[in-house]
């Protein structure tokens, strides 16, 4: 239960720091022409899912478990060497099983992919002038995305590492850019999906000691 009120009191926290500056920047420039869910990509996608979408959604879903499994491994072994205040979160699973999984969905759904989703992929992206073009852009954000994953190791002194955190999330932020604007009309719902599964799953595998 004390696990479950930390991540609940984290991600209020989280939502104040990440949505305050979309939702200024929303009421100065954007609340003439659409409603600030719609302003961010929380909106229906507008028409229906064909066998090549789901084929691309569970195309980034793979990269997103192996990739996160992959940096899991990398980042386990170094965890208690990490400067204080910068321990991977996610280890608080640990061993955990049933009773972390309320504390796994909040985590994992809202904490981490919801307003990740929004700030990159709803905000960051869709704000970016488009005279860079979208490949710059997207690139832009997910390297963003990427650092945002890797600055601690970058302060502790593992600097392979985090550049190799850095790539991976970074791929994924860079997949995730792609598919919310050029497949989705700029709907960040599929990717808040993805990237929710894809953090409830490897959390989950934490959680029961399988990782």
């Amino acid at each position: 239960m004390d696990l479950l009120v930390s991540k609940l009191m984290v991600s209020v926290t989280n939502l104040v720091l990440l949505i305050t500056i979309p939702f200024i920047t929303w009421m100065v420039i954007g609340r003439k022409t659409a409603s600030f869910l719609n302003w961010v990509g929380l909106k229906k996608i507008q028409r229906k899912l064909n066998r090549s979408d789901l084929f691309i959604i569970l195309g980034v879903l793979a990269v997103i478990l192996l990739g996160g499994l992959f940096c899991i491994n990398l980042l386990k072994n170094i965890n208690g060497l990490m400067p204080e205040g910068a321990s991977m979160g996610t280890f608080e699973f640990s061993g955990r099983g049933v009773s972390a999984l309320p504390a796994i969905l909040v985590q994992s759904l809202f904490n981490t992919s919801l307003l990740e989703e929004v700030f990159f992929r709803g905000f960051l992206l869709k704000r970016f002038s488009n005279r860079l073009g979208f490949a710059l852009r997207n690139t832009t954000q997910a390297l963003l995305f990427g650092l945002m994953h890797s600055i601690f190791l970058f302060l502790a002194g593992k600097v392979i590492l985090a550049i190799i955190i850095t790539l991976f999330t970074g791929l994924f932020g860079w997949l995730s850019g792609y598919i919310t604007e050029k497949k989705f009309a700029g709907s960040i719902l599929p990717s808040w999906c993805i990237h929710g599964v894809g953090n409830v799953i490897s959390n989950s595998l934490i959680a029961f000691s399988l990782l």
